[in-house]
Parts: structure tokens; sequence; C-alpha cells
């Protein structure tokens, strides 16, 4: 297959040092030009590799990555971006750092075979938590959300309060893969509060 070629103009010239500046300050075109369009190769690569993880496209991939790499860990610990230490090539970092996060999707993934029946597994993602983010501020977030498929997936079983079984249904999804996407949707909801409000949020609306 060829790859598109995808104009990077904002990127020409840059050094490593320079073009991780950018990324981490979230410039806009210059963020696009990199996911999309210099490390298109990397994120098709590994979608096409890790073809059972249920996304769309390599696009849903390369937010995912995004997001990845952006987000401060759950305990305090600093974007994974931020660690990146110059000394290895940016686009290297990024296949490596891609291949792991497949490969740790994969494994959890694997990991849904723990549970005896869907009722288990579907108790284990419906905890109830505490009440101090609400149904307005949930639904804010979920409109950031830049993935479509994740944002309606959050909208029919939060918002709409659909049972899972209907969420399926309405997706056209099987249930294993209904729960492995919103299990995913939730992850990047969760990655976006935290961004935004710099906050770890508890809800009865979305559980962790």
């Amino acid at each position: 297959m060829k790859y598109p070629i995808i104009p990077q103009p904002h990127l020409k010239g840059l050094d490593k040092v320079e073009l991780v500046d950018r990324l981490l300050k979230r410039r806009p075109v210059e963020t696009e030009e990199f996911y999309y369009g210099r490390e298109y190769k990397t994120f098709y690569h590994y979608y096409r590799r890790f073809e059972d993880m249920d996304l769309e496209s390599w696009i849903e991939l390369a937010g995912e990555i995004y997001l990845h790499v952006m987000t401060p860990g759950k305990d305090g610990q600093r974007p994974p971006l931020t660690t990146f230490d110059f000394r290895s090539e940016l686009d290297y970092w990024f296949s490596q750092t891609t291949a792991h996060y497949c490969i740790d999707c994969y494994r959890k993934k694997r990991s849904f075979t723990l549970y005896d029946n869907e009722d288990a597994l579907a108790s284990k993602m419906e905890r109830e938590v505490e009440e101090d983010f609400g149904p307005k501020e949930v639904k804010s977030v979920i409109e950031l959300m830049p993935n479509e498929r994740y944002r309606t997936i959050m909208t029919l079983r939060y918002l709409e309060e659909l049972e899972l079984p209907e969420v399926a249904e309405r997706m056209n999804m099987s249930m294993p893969v209904c729960y492995r996407t919103l299990n995913r949707a939730r992850a990047q909801f969760f990655a976006l509060v935290i961004r935004i409000y710099g906050i770890h949020p508890k809800s009865k609306n979305v559980t962790q």
C-alpha cells in the first residue's frame, strides 16, 4: 500500500528539541502534521499488526497514542513525552512507545477471559464511586473528545443511560467489542478531565 503524502511544511528544519517543544505546547499545526503526516507509517503499521484491538482505523490509534504520551500518570508521573531524553531519534521513540502501548492493550484484552461471564465484567466496570462530577461536567467533556465513536458510546451509556446490550445493538457491536470500546472511551474521557480540570474525577455518572 502506498502511504499518502501529507505536506509537513511546519516541521521542516526543526530539530528534535524544537519539535518536542512544539508538541508539548500542543501547537495544533505541528501536532497535526506530526501525528497524521510524519508518523503515519508507524500508526498504520501497528494498527494492521494489532487488528484485534477493535480500532476503526490508524487515525484512532494515532489519537490514543497522542493522549497516552501527553497525559500525566495516575500517581503524578510526568507525561511520557516529557521523558524523551533526545539520545534516540524521535521517530524510533514513537515507534517503540506505540508498540508497547499496543502490546499492553492486547494483554489487557486477554485479561477479560479471567471473568466467568458478562455480568461479572459489567459489575467490575460499573462500580459506583463518589459524586463530585455531575452530568453537566460529563457532557461538556464528552463533547470535547476527539474520537467520534468514543463520543457516541459515552453519550449512549452515560447521557442517554442505555444499558450495555442496548448500546451494543445501537452501535452494531458484539458485547465483548462494546466492553472494550467503552473501556477505551472512558480512558480517553478521564485523560481529558485530568488535562482540563487537573483532577481525577469520581462520579456516579461515569465509572472508572
